[in-house]
Protein backbone atom coordinates (compact mmCIF):
# COMPACT_ATOMS: atom_id res chain seq x y z
CA UNK A 1 0.00 0.00 0.00
CA UNK A 2 1.65 3.48 -0.74
CA UNK A 3 -0.09 4.88 2.10
CA UNK A 4 1.64 2.11 4.30
CA UNK A 5 4.39 2.71 7.15
CA UNK A 6 5.43 -1.20 7.69
CA UNK A 7 7.41 -2.99 5.85
CA UNK A 8 6.19 -5.56 4.30
CA UNK A 9 8.56 -8.57 3.98
CA UNK A 10 8.89 -10.67 1.27
CA UNK A 11 11.29 -13.46 -0.77
CA UNK A 12 13.48 -11.13 -2.32
CA UNK A 13 14.25 -8.77 1.09
CA UNK A 14 15.41 -11.83 2.83
CA UNK A 15 19.46 -12.31 1.20
CA UNK A 16 22.83 -13.97 2.83
CA UNK A 17 20.92 -14.18 6.32
CA UNK A 18 20.02 -10.21 6.25
CA UNK A 19 17.17 -7.78 5.62
CA UNK A 20 17.23 -6.20 2.33
CA UNK A 21 15.29 -3.35 1.34
CA UNK A 22 15.46 -4.43 -2.41
CA UNK A 23 12.12 -3.67 -4.15
CA UNK A 24 10.78 -2.19 -0.28
CA UNK A 25 6.65 -2.35 0.15
CA UNK A 26 4.76 -1.67 2.92
CA UNK A 27 1.60 -2.26 4.30
CA UNK A 28 -0.66 0.52 6.69
CA UNK A 29 -1.11 -0.21 10.62
CA UNK A 30 -4.70 -1.29 10.16
CA UNK A 31 -3.84 -4.17 7.89
CA UNK A 32 -0.92 -4.98 10.25
CA UNK A 33 -3.29 -5.09 12.49
CA UNK A 34 -6.01 -7.06 11.50
CA UNK A 35 -3.56 -9.20 10.33
CA UNK A 36 -1.94 -11.29 13.22
CA UNK A 37 -0.51 -14.35 11.50
CA UNK A 38 1.58 -11.88 9.17
CA UNK A 39 2.79 -9.93 12.49
CA UNK A 40 6.93 -10.72 12.49
CA UNK A 41 8.27 -10.25 15.93
CA UNK A 42 12.47 -9.42 17.43
CA UNK A 43 13.96 -13.21 17.19
CA UNK A 44 11.15 -14.86 14.94
CA UNK A 45 13.48 -16.79 12.39
CA UNK A 46 11.76 -16.27 9.20
CA UNK A 47 12.19 -18.75 6.06
CA UNK A 48 11.35 -17.84 2.66
CA UNK A 49 9.24 -20.92 1.67
CA UNK A 50 8.26 -20.65 -1.81
CA UNK A 51 10.10 -19.98 -5.39
CA UNK A 52 13.23 -20.80 -7.19
CA UNK A 53 16.35 -18.55 -6.14
CA UNK A 54 14.56 -17.64 -3.34
CA UNK A 55 13.28 -20.77 -1.27
CA UNK A 56 15.39 -21.83 1.88
CA UNK A 57 16.98 -18.16 2.37
CA UNK A 58 16.25 -17.67 6.43
CA UNK A 59 16.57 -14.35 8.38
CA UNK A 60 16.63 -14.45 12.04
CA UNK A 61 15.34 -10.85 12.69
CA UNK A 62 16.72 -8.64 14.78
CA UNK A 63 14.68 -5.95 13.84
CA UNK A 64 13.00 -3.71 16.77
CA UNK A 65 10.20 -1.90 14.13
CA UNK A 66 6.76 -3.58 13.54
CA UNK A 67 7.59 -5.92 9.96
CA UNK A 68 5.08 -7.95 8.25
CA UNK A 69 5.49 -11.46 6.36
CA UNK A 70 3.71 -11.99 2.68
CA UNK A 71 2.44 -15.61 2.80
CA UNK A 72 5.50 -17.00 1.18
CA UNK A 73 7.58 -16.59 4.50
CA UNK A 74 7.12 -18.93 7.23
CA UNK A 75 7.80 -17.38 10.47
CA UNK A 76 9.17 -19.80 13.46
CA UNK A 77 9.04 -18.32 16.52
CA UNK A 78 9.17 -19.19 20.64
CA UNK A 79 12.17 -21.61 19.88
CA UNK A 80 13.83 -22.52 23.90
CA UNK A 81 16.89 -23.59 24.90
CA UNK A 82 19.04 -23.23 21.30
CA UNK A 83 20.69 -20.67 20.04
CA UNK A 84 19.34 -18.31 17.37
CA UNK A 85 22.17 -17.54 15.60
CA UNK A 86 23.22 -21.27 15.59
CA UNK A 87 19.74 -21.95 13.75
CA UNK A 88 20.25 -19.38 11.49
CA UNK A 89 23.53 -20.23 10.24
CA UNK A 90 22.73 -23.97 10.27
CA UNK A 91 19.86 -23.62 8.11
CA UNK A 92 21.95 -21.20 5.65
CA UNK A 93 24.28 -23.41 5.48
CA UNK A 94 25.14 -26.24 2.43
CA UNK A 95 23.57 -28.66 4.67
CA UNK A 96 20.92 -26.53 6.45
CA UNK A 97 19.86 -25.68 2.77
CA UNK A 98 19.94 -29.20 1.23
CA UNK A 99 17.63 -30.35 4.11
CA UNK A 100 15.02 -27.79 2.75
CA UNK A 101 15.22 -28.09 -0.95
CA UNK A 102 14.90 -32.02 -0.53
CA UNK A 103 11.73 -31.19 1.65
CA UNK A 104 10.68 -28.85 -1.64
CA UNK A 105 7.09 -29.54 -3.67
CA UNK A 106 6.01 -28.43 -7.33
CA UNK A 107 7.95 -27.70 -10.07
CA UNK A 108 8.25 -25.16 -12.74
CA UNK A 109 9.18 -22.45 -10.56
CA UNK A 110 6.17 -23.21 -8.24
CA UNK A 111 8.20 -24.97 -5.28
CA UNK A 112 7.38 -24.33 -1.80
CA UNK A 113 7.73 -25.83 1.18
CA UNK A 114 4.99 -26.61 3.92
CA UNK A 115 5.46 -25.57 7.71
CA UNK A 116 5.10 -29.29 8.56
CA UNK A 117 8.05 -29.90 6.53
CA UNK A 118 10.13 -27.23 8.22
CA UNK A 119 9.20 -28.34 11.53
CA UNK A 120 10.50 -31.65 10.58
CA UNK A 121 13.93 -30.25 9.58
CA UNK A 122 16.49 -32.82 11.57
CA UNK A 123 18.58 -29.85 13.16
CA UNK A 124 21.71 -31.24 15.24
CA UNK A 125 21.96 -30.36 18.36
CA UNK A 126 25.46 -29.60 20.38
CA UNK A 127 26.51 -28.32 23.82
CA UNK A 128 25.23 -25.15 24.28
CA UNK A 129 28.71 -23.67 24.57
CA UNK A 130 29.46 -24.60 21.28
CA UNK A 131 25.96 -23.21 20.10
CA UNK A 132 26.88 -19.83 21.05
CA UNK A 133 30.38 -20.05 19.90
CA UNK A 134 29.10 -20.79 16.84
CA UNK A 135 26.30 -18.35 17.34
CA UNK A 136 28.45 -15.33 18.50
CA UNK A 137 30.85 -16.10 15.54
CA UNK A 138 28.12 -15.74 13.38
CA UNK A 139 26.65 -12.61 14.27
CA UNK A 140 30.21 -10.73 14.41
CA UNK A 141 30.30 -11.84 11.02
CA UNK A 142 27.05 -10.34 10.13
CA UNK A 143 28.84 -7.08 11.52
CA UNK A 144 31.16 -6.53 9.38
CA UNK A 145 29.75 -7.81 6.43
CA UNK A 146 27.59 -4.45 7.64
CA UNK A 147 30.07 -2.20 8.40
CA UNK A 148 31.63 -3.36 4.64
CA UNK A 149 29.04 -1.95 3.28
CA UNK A 150 29.24 0.96 4.45
CA UNK A 151 32.41 1.90 3.78
CA UNK A 152 31.90 0.57 0.27
CA UNK A 153 29.01 2.97 -0.16
CA UNK A 154 31.22 5.58 1.44
CA UNK A 155 34.47 4.14 -1.06
CA UNK A 156 31.99 4.40 -4.32
CA UNK A 157 30.16 8.13 -3.20
CA UNK A 158 34.05 9.61 -2.96
CA UNK A 159 35.44 7.81 -6.12
CA UNK A 160 31.77 9.22 -8.15
CA UNK A 161 32.46 12.96 -6.49
CA UNK A 162 36.36 12.64 -7.29
CA UNK A 163 35.34 12.01 -10.91
CA UNK A 164 32.41 14.61 -11.01
CA UNK A 165 29.81 12.17 -11.58
CA UNK A 166 27.99 12.50 -8.06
Amino acid sequence: DEEGTIKALRSVNIRNGMFSETRQEFVTEDFYNKNPRGQVKTNDLLIASTGVGTLGRVLLNNQLEPLFADGHITIIRDIENRNLHFLSLFLQSKIGFALITRRQRGSSGQIEIYPDDIGSLPIPRFDDSVENEIGNNYVQALTKIKSSEILYQEAEALLLHELGLD
